[in-house]
């Protein structure tokens, strides 16, 4: 048996014309939605990008905070430290000065005066090293030490003179009993 078979009609007249074979073109970026991953990707590394340069800046802005607090507490070491430096100048006159009068170097009228100029000179002095913001406060602090010197100062010279009193008496009484024996 002969099978007959059908022809399927392929077009042209039956002939077929051969076609090129096809290319391997590459498609726009868009075409099957990698755009738009790319894009996301993009604006993922450009958040984070963002993210870190505000973090460095973060970092940047604690780094001088912290520098300008440690130069402030530098200035405020250097301050005290002078200060400290001046109070023991200040009880060294004070000593000197006492010395002085028990010693016979200076004169009872003659302590304060010394006591005032030496005490400004020694303030100047330490105020030289100590920053504009910190000199009223290390001022008055020495100032006050000034006081407190010059008061004492004054109780030396009222014990000096009531010793100056006292023997002053006695000499006299010694007197007036040589005086007397003669009689």
């Amino acid at each position: 048996i002969v099978a007959i078979m059908a022809k399927i009609p392929v077009g042209n007249f039956g002939f077929q014309t051969p076609t090129a074979a096809p290319q391997n073109r590459q498609q726009p970026a868009l075409a099957f939605g990698t755009g738009d991953a790319l894009q996301s990707v993009a604006n993922d590394f450009t958040r984070v990008a963002a993210k870190l340069s505000a973090e460095e800046e973060h970092q940047r802005k604690l780094q001088e905070a912290e520098a300008k607090a440690a130069a402030k507490e530098a200035e405020r070491v250097k301050s005290i430290t002078a200060q400290a430096t001046a109070k023991n100048a200040l009880a060294d006159l004070h000593d000197e000065l006492v010395a002085g009068l028990n010693e016979g170097r200076y004169q009872k009228t003659e302590l304060s005066q010394r006591q005032t100029d030496q005490s400004q000179k020694i303030i100047e002095q330490s105020l030289k090293g100590v920053s504009p913001e910190h000199q009223d406060l290390v001022r008055a602090s020495l100032v006050d030490d000034v006081g407190k010197s010059q008061r004492e100062l004054r109780k030396v010279v009222q014990a000096r003179d009531r010793a100056d009193i006292t023997a002053g008496i006695g000499s006299y009484m010694e007197q007036m009993q040589r005086y007397a024996g003669r009689g």
